[in-house]
């Protein structure tokens, strides 16, 4: 029987609430707003679709984040040159001095934890922490799999037969969607086709 000492979820979850712990400041960024200026000055003139695409949110979601860093001074958008409709994103001279801090803010907090391990110690909890991370890793992508799986097998489910039904093609049940590419909400609400 795993003994409350030996609990990793709950070491685990201790030290992230630790090393999250900031001091209270209104004019420190929010984790989100860093993550975002960090992509913009990787990918400068990156359009905003992508960036959400790689902030993992809707363009919607990230209109009322990229109002404030512009306000703020920490970029800029711009309209494409060849497309109206395309808008580009770009770091300001604040964003880079932002992350400059930043860069010296984590330097100097992982020497202050650094300190407090041996050498060994150090690179045992950089291993274990690798082999944690392989794991979990290796097992989101097999539950993944086995959702997309269980999903590709509804859709051909439903299908099968002498009718056809259409799938939801944004899975909220609109009519409007087409024949199932892998989505994970099949209904009976489109018109029924003939099978192909």
């Amino acid at each position: 029987m795993l003994k409350e000492a030996d609990d990793l979820m709950e070491h685990i979850a201790r030290l992230f609430r630790m090393v999250r712990r900031r001091p209270t400041d209104e004019q420190c960024l929010s984790r989100g707003a860093h993550r975002l200026l960090h992509l913009v000055l990787q990918n400068d003139g990156i359009r905003t679709t992508d960036l959400a695409k790689r902030m993992g949110v809707r363009p919607a979601s990230l209109t009322e984040l990229l109002r404030r860093l512009g306000e703020g001074g920490y970029l800029r958008r711009e309209k494409d040159e060849n497309d109206s409709r395309v808008i580009r994103v770009f770091a300001a001279k604040k964003a880079f001095e932002e992350h400059v801090r930043l860069e010296a803010e984590h330097r100097e907090r992982n020497a202050q934890l650094r300190a407090c391990l041996t050498d060994d110690e150090a690179g045992m909890f950089c291993a274990i922490c690798d082999k944690l991370c392989a794991f979990l890793e290796k097992e989101q992508s097999l539950v993944v799999g086995r959702e997309r799986r269980h999903e590709d097998e509804a859709c051909r489910g439903f299908h099968h037969g002498s009718e056809r039904r259409k799938c939801r093609g944004d899975g909220e049940g609109d009519g409007t969607g087409g024949d199932c590419g892998g989505h994970h909400h099949c209904g009976r609400t489109g018109s029924a086709t003939s099978g192909r």
